[in-house]
Protein backbone atom coordinates (compact mmCIF):
# COMPACT_ATOMS: atom_id res chain seq x y z
CA UNK A 1 0.00 0.00 0.00
CA UNK A 2 1.48 3.49 -0.97
CA UNK A 3 1.15 6.43 1.09
CA UNK A 4 -0.45 9.72 0.90
CA UNK A 5 1.14 12.99 3.01
CA UNK A 6 -0.53 16.05 3.83
CA UNK A 7 1.16 18.50 5.19
CA UNK A 8 -1.22 20.90 7.81
CA UNK A 9 -0.83 24.96 7.37
CA UNK A 10 -0.60 26.78 10.42
CA UNK A 11 -3.97 28.27 10.54
CA UNK A 12 -4.15 29.82 13.84
CA UNK A 13 -0.44 31.27 14.57
CA UNK A 14 2.78 30.04 13.48
CA UNK A 15 6.54 31.26 14.44
CA UNK A 16 10.44 30.27 14.63
CA UNK A 17 9.82 27.70 17.38
CA UNK A 18 7.56 25.71 19.06
CA UNK A 19 6.41 28.26 21.78
CA UNK A 20 3.53 29.49 21.18
CA UNK A 21 5.18 33.14 22.21
CA UNK A 22 7.29 32.86 19.13
CA UNK A 23 4.52 32.31 16.51
CA UNK A 24 4.28 36.02 15.54
CA UNK A 25 5.15 35.61 11.59
CA UNK A 26 1.94 37.27 9.62
CA UNK A 27 -0.32 39.10 11.85
CA UNK A 28 -0.01 36.72 14.61
CA UNK A 29 2.09 38.22 17.74
CA UNK A 30 2.16 35.52 19.86
CA UNK A 31 -0.34 36.84 22.27
CA UNK A 32 -3.45 35.14 22.91
CA UNK A 33 -5.07 38.49 24.38
CA UNK A 34 -4.14 40.18 21.29
CA UNK A 35 -6.64 41.00 18.47
CA UNK A 36 -5.64 39.40 15.71
CA UNK A 37 -5.70 42.08 12.88
CA UNK A 38 -6.25 40.97 8.90
CA UNK A 39 -4.04 43.06 6.97
CA UNK A 40 -5.62 44.66 3.72
CA UNK A 41 -4.74 43.44 0.22
CA UNK A 42 -5.25 46.33 -1.66
CA UNK A 43 -1.66 47.93 -1.82
CA UNK A 44 -2.30 50.36 0.94
CA UNK A 45 -0.78 48.49 3.72
CA UNK A 46 2.51 46.70 2.77
CA UNK A 47 2.48 44.34 5.87
CA UNK A 48 3.49 41.32 4.98
CA UNK A 49 -0.14 39.10 5.57
CA UNK A 50 -0.46 35.86 7.54
CA UNK A 51 -1.80 34.61 3.80
CA UNK A 52 1.10 35.53 2.31
CA UNK A 53 3.36 33.06 5.26
CA UNK A 54 0.46 30.43 4.46
CA UNK A 55 1.33 30.80 0.77
CA UNK A 56 4.92 30.08 1.69
CA UNK A 57 4.50 27.05 3.63
CA UNK A 58 1.93 25.68 0.68
CA UNK A 59 4.72 26.45 -1.58
CA UNK A 60 6.85 24.68 0.26
CA UNK A 61 4.64 21.48 1.06
CA UNK A 62 4.31 21.35 -3.05
CA UNK A 63 8.42 21.77 -3.83
CA UNK A 64 9.02 19.14 -0.94
CA UNK A 65 7.06 16.65 -2.63
CA UNK A 66 4.30 16.28 0.28
CA UNK A 67 0.66 15.30 -1.82
CA UNK A 68 -1.67 17.94 -0.08
CA UNK A 69 -1.97 20.66 2.10
CA UNK A 70 -4.81 20.56 4.69
CA UNK A 71 -6.12 24.38 6.18
CA UNK A 72 -8.19 23.30 9.46
CA UNK A 73 -10.90 25.32 10.75
CA UNK A 74 -10.35 27.11 13.76
CA UNK A 75 -11.51 30.35 15.75
CA UNK A 76 -8.65 32.22 15.23
CA UNK A 77 -7.28 31.27 11.87
CA UNK A 78 -9.26 32.41 8.38
CA UNK A 79 -11.58 30.79 6.32
CA UNK A 80 -10.00 27.39 4.75
CA UNK A 81 -12.30 27.49 2.07
CA UNK A 82 -10.52 31.55 1.10
CA UNK A 83 -7.32 30.01 1.72
CA UNK A 84 -7.44 26.93 -0.56
CA UNK A 85 -9.00 29.29 -3.16
CA UNK A 86 -6.20 31.84 -2.46
CA UNK A 87 -3.79 29.17 -2.99
CA UNK A 88 -5.26 27.47 -6.17
CA UNK A 89 -3.53 29.12 -8.79
CA UNK A 90 -0.35 29.05 -6.57
CA UNK A 91 -0.14 25.61 -6.59
CA UNK A 92 0.44 23.27 -9.74
CA UNK A 93 0.38 19.84 -7.99
CA UNK A 94 -0.51 19.33 -4.68
CA UNK A 95 -4.02 18.81 -3.65
CA UNK A 96 -5.98 21.49 -1.48
CA UNK A 97 -8.16 19.99 1.81
CA UNK A 98 -10.35 23.15 3.30
CA UNK A 99 -12.24 21.92 6.52
CA UNK A 100 -15.70 22.59 6.07
CA UNK A 101 -18.16 22.75 9.39
CA UNK A 102 -20.64 21.05 6.49
CA UNK A 103 -23.61 20.79 9.32
CA UNK A 104 -24.78 24.16 8.65
CA UNK A 105 -23.59 25.18 5.23
CA UNK A 106 -26.20 24.19 2.21
CA UNK A 107 -25.40 21.20 0.47
CA UNK A 108 -26.59 22.45 -3.10
CA UNK A 109 -24.51 25.78 -2.80
CA UNK A 110 -21.29 24.42 -1.57
CA UNK A 111 -21.58 22.02 -4.33
CA UNK A 112 -21.36 24.39 -6.66
CA UNK A 113 -18.59 26.18 -4.99
CA UNK A 114 -16.55 22.42 -5.35
CA UNK A 115 -17.82 22.33 -8.80
CA UNK A 116 -16.10 25.35 -10.06
CA UNK A 117 -13.27 24.84 -7.92
CA UNK A 118 -12.53 21.49 -9.47
CA UNK A 119 -12.94 23.51 -12.46
CA UNK A 120 -10.18 25.89 -11.33
CA UNK A 121 -7.40 23.34 -10.08
CA UNK A 122 -7.90 20.48 -12.63
CA UNK A 123 -9.73 18.29 -9.84
CA UNK A 124 -7.34 18.89 -7.00
CA UNK A 125 -10.01 19.86 -4.43
CA UNK A 126 -10.34 17.55 -1.23
CA UNK A 127 -13.61 18.29 1.22
CA UNK A 128 -12.21 17.50 4.59
CA UNK A 129 -14.95 17.41 7.48
CA UNK A 130 -14.90 16.99 11.46
CA UNK A 131 -17.06 17.23 14.27
CA UNK A 132 -16.43 18.68 17.86
CA UNK A 133 -18.09 19.47 20.72
CA UNK A 134 -18.25 23.25 20.52
CA UNK A 135 -16.81 25.24 23.29
CA UNK A 136 -19.49 27.92 24.68
CA UNK A 137 -19.68 31.39 22.44
CA UNK A 138 -17.85 29.26 19.27
CA UNK A 139 -17.39 31.49 16.24
CA UNK A 140 -20.40 30.09 14.60
CA UNK A 141 -22.73 30.21 17.19
CA UNK A 142 -24.16 26.87 17.53
CA UNK A 143 -23.76 24.23 20.14
CA UNK A 144 -25.26 21.26 18.40
CA UNK A 145 -24.03 17.81 19.85
CA UNK A 146 -22.02 15.06 17.96
CA UNK A 147 -24.73 13.03 17.19
CA UNK A 148 -26.49 16.13 15.40
CA UNK A 149 -23.75 17.50 13.60
CA UNK A 150 -23.59 13.83 12.76
CA UNK A 151 -27.05 13.58 10.95
CA UNK A 152 -26.61 16.59 9.52
CA UNK A 153 -23.51 15.72 7.88
CA UNK A 154 -24.92 12.69 6.50
CA UNK A 155 -27.89 14.54 4.74
CA UNK A 156 -25.49 17.22 4.02
CA UNK A 157 -23.01 14.41 1.65
CA UNK A 158 -26.51 12.96 0.75
CA UNK A 159 -27.57 16.03 -0.65
CA UNK A 160 -24.07 16.99 -2.42
CA UNK A 161 -23.48 13.97 -4.24
CA UNK A 162 -27.18 13.69 -5.05
CA UNK A 163 -27.03 17.17 -7.27
CA UNK A 164 -23.60 16.53 -8.01
CA UNK A 165 -24.20 12.60 -9.91
CA UNK A 166 -28.22 12.47 -10.05
CA UNK A 167 -29.29 15.65 -11.62
CA UNK A 168 -32.28 16.31 -11.33
CA UNK A 169 -32.21 15.57 -7.88
CA UNK A 170 -35.39 15.62 -5.48
CA UNK A 171 -34.61 15.30 -1.91
CA UNK A 172 -36.74 15.57 1.55
CA UNK A 173 -35.07 15.36 4.59
CA UNK A 174 -35.35 16.34 8.61
CA UNK A 175 -32.41 18.86 7.65
CA UNK A 176 -32.23 19.74 3.82
CA UNK A 177 -34.81 19.93 0.95
CA UNK A 178 -34.05 20.50 -3.07
CA UNK A 179 -36.41 20.12 -5.72
CA UNK A 180 -34.59 19.21 -9.45
CA UNK A 181 -31.01 20.56 -8.12
CA UNK A 182 -28.25 19.57 -10.55
CA UNK A 183 -25.71 21.34 -12.79
CA UNK A 184 -25.78 22.26 -16.63
CA UNK A 185 -22.49 21.86 -18.83
CA UNK A 186 -19.80 23.51 -17.84
CA UNK A 187 -20.03 23.04 -14.34
CA UNK A 188 -21.59 19.51 -15.29
CA UNK A 189 -19.29 16.10 -15.06
CA UNK A 190 -16.48 17.29 -12.83
CA UNK A 191 -14.90 14.92 -10.62
CA UNK A 192 -16.83 14.34 -7.43
CA UNK A 193 -13.76 15.42 -4.42
CA UNK A 194 -12.64 12.85 -2.31
CA UNK A 195 -14.56 13.09 1.19
CA UNK A 196 -12.45 12.86 3.98
CA UNK A 197 -14.04 12.61 7.67
CA UNK A 198 -12.49 13.12 11.01
CA UNK A 199 -13.37 11.35 14.06
CA UNK A 200 -12.78 8.43 16.88
CA UNK A 201 -16.92 7.86 17.51
CA UNK A 202 -18.78 4.80 16.11
CA UNK A 203 -20.85 7.45 15.00
CA UNK A 204 -18.59 9.09 12.88
CA UNK A 205 -16.96 5.74 11.49
CA UNK A 206 -20.55 5.12 10.43
CA UNK A 207 -20.50 7.95 8.54
CA UNK A 208 -17.51 7.15 6.93
CA UNK A 209 -18.60 3.71 5.98
CA UNK A 210 -21.33 5.50 4.13
CA UNK A 211 -20.01 8.37 2.59
CA UNK A 212 -16.25 8.77 3.16
CA UNK A 213 -12.92 7.72 0.95
CA UNK A 214 -10.68 8.00 3.90
CA UNK A 215 -11.81 8.28 7.80
CA UNK A 216 -9.33 10.46 9.94
CA UNK A 217 -8.03 9.18 13.44
CA UNK A 218 -6.54 11.42 15.93
CA UNK A 219 -2.93 8.94 17.45
CA UNK A 220 -3.73 6.80 19.80
CA UNK A 221 -1.48 3.44 19.81
CA UNK A 222 -1.22 1.27 16.42
CA UNK A 223 -2.57 -1.55 18.53
CA UNK A 224 -5.62 0.28 19.57
CA UNK A 225 -6.39 1.81 16.34
CA UNK A 226 -5.74 -1.21 14.08
CA UNK A 227 -9.16 -2.30 15.83
CA UNK A 228 -10.87 0.49 15.24
CA UNK A 229 -9.70 -0.29 11.18
CA UNK A 230 -11.08 -3.36 11.09
CA UNK A 231 -14.15 -2.31 12.87
CA UNK A 232 -14.59 0.36 10.24
CA UNK A 233 -13.95 -1.64 7.01
CA UNK A 234 -16.74 -4.07 8.28
CA UNK A 235 -18.74 -1.02 8.45
CA UNK A 236 -17.77 0.13 5.10
CA UNK A 237 -18.46 -3.44 3.73
CA UNK A 238 -21.99 -3.89 5.00
CA UNK A 239 -22.22 -0.32 2.71
CA UNK A 240 -21.08 -2.30 -0.31
CA UNK A 241 -17.91 0.53 -0.03
CA UNK A 242 -13.95 0.05 0.77
CA UNK A 243 -12.52 2.41 3.19
CA UNK A 244 -9.15 3.94 3.56
CA UNK A 245 -7.34 5.42 6.85
CA UNK A 246 -5.80 8.49 7.44
CA UNK A 247 -3.85 9.65 10.78
CA UNK A 248 -3.68 13.56 11.90
CA UNK A 249 -0.35 14.52 14.28
CA UNK A 250 1.54 16.89 15.25
CA UNK A 251 5.21 15.69 14.83
CA UNK A 252 9.00 16.86 16.62
CA UNK A 253 11.26 15.18 14.96
CA UNK A 254 15.21 15.87 15.29
CA UNK A 255 18.32 14.16 14.22
CA UNK A 256 18.90 13.11 17.84
CA UNK A 257 16.49 11.84 19.98
CA UNK A 258 17.29 14.11 23.12
CA UNK A 259 17.24 17.53 21.02
CA UNK A 260 13.69 15.96 20.00
CA UNK A 261 12.58 15.29 23.29
CA UNK A 262 13.63 19.30 24.59
CA UNK A 263 12.20 20.71 21.41
CA UNK A 264 8.89 18.65 22.64
CA UNK A 265 9.09 20.36 25.80
CA UNK A 266 8.69 23.66 24.21
CA UNK A 267 5.99 22.70 22.64
CA UNK A 268 4.40 21.15 25.35
CA UNK A 269 5.28 22.62 28.34
CA UNK A 270 2.75 20.46 30.59
CA UNK A 271 3.59 17.49 28.46
CA UNK A 272 3.08 16.31 25.22
CA UNK A 273 -0.16 14.41 24.23
CA UNK A 274 0.08 10.71 24.52
CA UNK A 275 1.30 9.13 22.00
CA UNK A 276 3.70 11.79 20.71
CA UNK A 277 5.38 11.25 17.63
CA UNK A 278 8.27 12.80 19.43
CA UNK A 279 12.08 11.57 18.43
CA UNK A 280 14.70 11.07 16.13
CA UNK A 281 13.42 10.86 12.41
CA UNK A 282 14.35 7.68 12.31
CA UNK A 283 12.18 6.48 14.97
CA UNK A 284 9.12 9.01 13.78
CA UNK A 285 9.52 7.47 10.62
CA UNK A 286 9.51 3.70 12.20
CA UNK A 287 6.49 4.79 14.33
CA UNK A 288 4.42 5.97 11.32
CA UNK A 289 5.64 2.67 9.75
CA UNK A 290 3.79 0.74 12.52
CA UNK A 291 0.58 2.71 11.88
CA UNK A 292 0.86 2.07 7.98
CA UNK A 293 1.40 -1.68 8.95
CA UNK A 294 -2.12 -0.90 11.07
CA UNK A 295 -3.67 -0.15 8.34
CA UNK A 296 -3.01 3.77 7.51
CA UNK A 297 -2.04 5.02 4.01
CA UNK A 298 -2.73 8.37 4.64
CA UNK A 299 -1.17 10.70 6.65
CA UNK A 300 -1.59 14.49 8.03
CA UNK A 301 1.30 15.97 9.40
CA UNK A 302 2.09 19.25 10.99
CA UNK A 303 5.24 20.39 13.23
CA UNK A 304 6.26 24.21 14.33
CA UNK A 305 8.02 26.08 12.30
CA UNK A 306 5.57 24.96 9.67
CA UNK A 307 7.77 26.32 6.89
CA UNK A 308 11.03 25.18 7.58
CA UNK A 309 9.36 21.65 8.68
CA UNK A 310 7.80 20.87 5.86
CA UNK A 311 11.79 20.72 3.96
CA UNK A 312 13.12 18.91 7.26
CA UNK A 313 10.37 16.57 7.31
CA UNK A 314 10.49 15.20 3.96
CA UNK A 315 14.44 15.12 3.94
CA UNK A 316 14.29 13.23 6.81
CA UNK A 317 11.03 11.11 7.04
CA UNK A 318 9.22 10.67 3.70
CA UNK A 319 11.91 8.75 2.05
CA UNK A 320 11.90 6.63 4.70
CA UNK A 321 8.15 5.72 4.51
CA UNK A 322 6.35 2.59 2.77
CA UNK A 323 6.40 3.35 -1.25
CA UNK A 324 7.86 6.94 -0.80
CA UNK A 325 11.20 6.95 -1.85
CA UNK A 326 10.97 7.04 -5.58
CA UNK A 327 8.22 9.48 -5.25
CA UNK A 328 10.28 11.91 -3.21
CA UNK A 329 13.15 11.95 -5.96
CA UNK A 330 10.79 12.34 -8.78
CA UNK A 331 9.61 15.32 -7.05
CA UNK A 332 12.77 16.99 -5.64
Amino acid sequence: MSVDVYWRLPADGDGRSPRKADWSRGEHQGVPAKPFPVARLDGRDRRFTYFDHLAQVARAAELAGFDGVVIPQTAEGEEPLIVAGSLARELRRVRLAPQLPAYFLSAVYTAKIATSFQRLTGGRLVLNFAVEEPPAGAWHGHSWSEAEQIARLDEFLTVLKGVWTEGPFTYEGQYYEVLNGGFAPPLAGQPLPEIHFSGDSDLAIELSARHAEVHIFQPDSPHTLARRVAQAREAAADHGRTLRFGLEAELVARHDRDEALAAGLERWPDGAPDPALVGSFAEVAERLGEYHAAGFTTFLLSARPHLEEAYRVAQNILPRLPGRGDRQRKSA
